[in-house]
Order: C-alpha cells, then sequence, then structure tokens
C-alpha cells in the first residue's frame, strides 16, 4: 500500500469497459489486451472506477494532481460519459482537457465522429493544484496554452491503447518539480514511467499483465527512451537580455519555431553554455559600440532645440489667464513642456531650466 500524500502526479488511463458497456458483444475495432477482458458489468464498473479515484485522493499530496485519461462511450444511440462517477468521487474536477486525436477509426453517418478524448485534470481539494513555473508554460506551444491539445495517437507502440508520451510529459511538467513522485496505476507499456524517467522524476507504475510489465521494463532499461520535450524544444539562438525583478532573462529563439514565439527565460534555467557565451560577447560589444556613438553624438549636439522649447514655456507662464481653469489648464500646459525639456537637455541644463521655471511660476502666484 502506497502511503497517504506521498504522489505529487498520476496520469493515467483505465480501461474503458466498452465490451461491458454492449453486454459482452464484441464489436469492430474492439481493443483487446493481454490479460483484462474489459467485460463488466457497467454499474460495477463505475463503481470500481470512483473506488479507484477515492484511493487516489488519499495517496496524493495536498497540492497534488490526478489526469485521468477517458472518453464519452456510446452505445444504443446514447453517450455515457465518464463524469456520471468521477464528480461522485471525493477529488474535485479542477478543469476538462480535451485531447484531439485528430482523426478516429470510427465511422458512422448517424452521428459526428467522436475524434477527441477527456483528460480531467482532478486534485484533492478545492485550492489551486501545484502548477508548472513559468519557464514550462511558455515553451509550450500554443495548442497546449488552452484546453484543446491536438496531438496525434501513438502508432509505434505495441500497446493496444498506448497514449501519447507527450500527453505525459506535459501534465508531469505541468504539476511537477524534478525528483517529485509520478504514478500510473494502469501502466500499460510504461509511457508515463518513461517520461517521468526522462524528465528526472521518480515514478511507479502498476500493471497486471505480465507482457505489459516486461514491455514498460524494456522501455525504461533505455532501448527506446526519448526525451520527446527535450527533443521538440531546443534553443536555436538568444535574441536579447534584460533585467527584470533583480533577475537576468534572455529572450530564447526555439528551434522550429518563428521568432514571434520566442520567450524571456531566466538565467539560471538556460542549459545551452555555448550560446549563451557568443550571445553574452556579441552583447557587450554591441552595448560598447553603442557608448561609443552616444558619447560622439553628445561632443557634438547643440541644446538649440532644448534652449526653444524651455523658453516657449517659459512664456507661457507670462500670458497665463487668471481664472481657475485656465490657469489650471496653462499649468498643466507648462508642466508637460517641462517634461520634454529634462528629456532633451542634459542634468545640469535641466536643473537650471527647472530652477527658471519654478521662480516664474512663484512670481505668477505671487
Amino acid at each position: 500500500m502506497l502511503p497517504s500524500n506521498s504522489i505529487q502526479c498520476i496520469v493515467t488511463s483505465p480501461p474503458y469497459n466498452k465490451l461491458g458497456l454492449r453486454n459482452g458483444r464484441s464489436y469492430a475495432l474492439q481493443i483487446v489486451y493481454d490479460t483484462y477482458d474489459d467485460n463488466m458489468n457497467e454499474n460495477e464498473y463505475q463503481k470500481w472506477q470512483c473506488d479507484l479515484l477515492n484511493e487516489i485522493n488519499r495517496v496524493l499530496t495536498p497540492n497534488g494532481s490526478l489526469f485521468y485519461n477517458h472518453k464519452d462511450r456510446r452505445f444504443c444511440k446514447r453517450d455515457y460519459p465518464p463524469e456520471q462517477f468521477i464528480l461522485k468521487s471525493k477529488l474535485k474536477l479542477y478543469q476538462t482537457i480535451i485531447w484531439d486525436r485528430g482523426s478516429t477509426p470510427n465511422q458512422n453517418n448517424n452521428y459526428f465522429r467522436p475524434n477527441v478524448e477527456k483528460i480531467f485534470w482532478l486534485t484533492k481539494s478545492s485550492a489551486d493544484p501545484s502548477y508548472t513555473p513559468k519557464f514550462y508554460r511558455n515553451r509550450l506551444p500554443e495548442c497546449f496554452k488552452n484546453s484543446i491539445w491536438r496531438i496525434p495517437p501513438e502508432r509505434r507502440n505495441k500497446h493496444p491503447a498506448p497514449f501519447p508520451q507527450l500527453l505525459a510529459e506535459i501534465c508531469i511538467l505541468a504539476t511537477t518539480d524534478e525528483g517529485d513522485a509520478v504514478l500510473d496505476i494502469f501502466a500499460g507499456s510504461g509511457t508515463t514511467l518513461v517520461a517521468a524517467a526522462n524528465l528526472h522524476r521518480q515514478f511507479i507504475g502498476f500493471d497486471i499483465s505480465k507482457k505489459y510489465q516486461k514491455m514498460f521494463h524494456d522501455r525504461l532499461a533505455g532501448a527506446d527512451s526519448i526525451n520527446l520535450w527535450e527533443e521538440m524544444y531546443t534553443v536555436e539562438e538568444i535574441l536579447d537580455r534584460r533585467t527584470k525583478n533583480g533577475h537576468t532573462e534572455y529572450l530564447l529563439k526555439w528551434k522550429g519555431y518563428d521568432k514571434s514565439q520566442s520567450t524571456w527565460e531566466q538565467k539560471n534555467n538556460l542549459n545551452c553554455p555555448d550560446l549563451l557565451e557568443r550571445f553574452e560577447t556579441s552583447f557587450k560589444q554591441k552595448k560598447r559600440k553603442k557608448s561609443i556613438e552616444l558619447n560622439d553624438n553628445d561632443s557634438t549636439s547643440t541644446p538649440t532645440p532644448s534652449i526653444h522649447i524651455c523658453e516657449s514655456g517659459m512664456r507661457c507662464f507670462s500670458s497665463i489667464d487668471q481664472t481657475p481653469t485656465k490657469r489650471r489648464r496653462q499649468e498643466v500646459t507648462i508642466i508637460l513642456d517641462r517634461t520634454i525639456v529634462f528629456d532633451l537637455l542634459n542634468d545640469n541644463d535641466a536643473i537650471g531650466c527647472a530652477g527658471s521655471s519654478l521662480h516664474h511660476q512663484r512670481s505668477d502666484h505671487d
């Protein structure tokens, strides 16, 4: 038995009981598992799932998350949505995410093709769950920044009903830090476990099939383990640097994405030392060149335009209408005029101009 409050994130997808929903009658494109017939009485199935969800509620940390993949099942011209039993459990439904598979083997002219499944984000309490740092959220492609995820199904996996590794990685990155514990109670071919291992999380998986256990042990041995997140998100170029809230941030251009999709990331989140070194060298050179150009401009420029603005502002003081309404309006004009002067003049000139303006203002009020 797993300890209470021990698991930060659970990503899982149970059998859908599609054969049981049909009272044991086989159907086209039926999923055949190794040791499970997917043929429970529907009421018993729903109770079983509700009991599992309550046990998950026990093992989740107070701010932990469950991502529960299921779908609306269809039989006898009606839908059987999983919310029927999910909402009876102790877990709180935080958000429903739509997984757009892009295609479906189900072809029927009597209703719209069901090419989506659902990922129920469930939490232990009504408080907000642990959610990823900005670093990860910014790196999500646009399709993952909303509640519709367009990810094609896994085709090369030998398991009859796998979900994509990228889907598991998104869920794990969204709600955990490195070293946190991740669980899949229907591990199957081990997709969640491989995703967790590649992202440096601890992982636990269960499956009743010896065949599937061997499958995920082989995958975890590293034969086909690929960190899809790192494969998809590679820094191609560092575009700029800034300081925000005391932290140095860099504008990153991601490989395979337009510059318009570049994101600001803190320095301690970067893992591209060669790119960073080249950027810093170039950045310092550009900054030095800009400083030289500014000094050259200062030595050759004349303050004539600024003086003209300043004198123009002073003349406004001498022609102020003495009525209160017009007087306030005129003072606003002068304040705006002085602001322009301070931007254009050097510090000493600005102070002198401000003093002259204040002198005129005091004289006018006397």
